[in-house]
């Protein structure tokens, strides 16, 4: 099927780019954190020029996925990255969203990581646990690594996010899990890390 031939009267539910993408970078690495729309989004391609690392290809990120490490970089480097929204049937829309982001040209003199988050609370659900916590105060604050013991659903790899609220879906009922989450700056340095069980 051609798909040149398709219009907005399209039975599909076309997608929307992504906003608010924030960086933070090192000299090799890139981490990328975005917002997605409520309503009718279901994930975005990522693609970079030059294209490196581990993004030498384009990535698809599903709409739970709101953030990318991309590792492997040069130095001294800037890197344009391209959001292309997917439609409902997972094809990429004409809507993109395009950042510059540079490396760092040598090794951050920064090496300490940020203040853990407080007030750390889980409340159980039906196959989930919704985190809530308060992010530390530090001006070079990017995010909060998330990962559980054991790794399962939407945590079966570490997530890492820029708010302050994290539902863990697709969880077993009646089973224990440990979630520790860890700070990271703009230097990527990472912290210990805190946890709830």
């Amino acid at each position: 099927a051609d798909a040149s031939g398709d219009s907005c009267n399209s039975a599909s539910v076309k997608g929307s780019v992504v906003y608010n993408v924030k960086s933070a970078s090192n000299t090799e690495k890139i981490i990328l954190g975005w917002q997605v729309p409520s309503a009718n989004y279901f994930g975005v391609q990522v693609s970079m020029t030059p294209a490196e690392g581990t993004l030498s290809s384009p990535k698809i990120c599903e709409k739970t996925e709101k953030t990318l490490l991309v590792k492997g970089l040069k130095a001294n480097t800037e890197y344009s990255f391209t959001f292309t929204a997917l439609d409902s049937e997972s094809k990429l829309g004409s809507e993109t969203t395009t950042i510059k982001i540079k490396t760092l040209e040598t090794t951050p003199a920064d090496k300490t990581a940020p203040a853990e988050v407080t007030e750390l609370k889980a409340a159980s659900g039906d196959g989930l646990v919704v985190l809530t916590w308060k992010n530390p105060s530090d001006e070079d604050f990017y995010g909060v690594q998330i990962s559980a013991e054991p790794a399962e659903g939407v945590l079966a790899n570490p997530v890492v996010v820029t708010s302050n609220t994290f539902t863990a879906s697709a969880l077993t009922n009646e089973k224990s899990y440990k979630f520790t989450l860890k700070t990271i700056d703009d230097s990527l340095n990472v912290s210990a890390g805190v946890f709830v069980d």
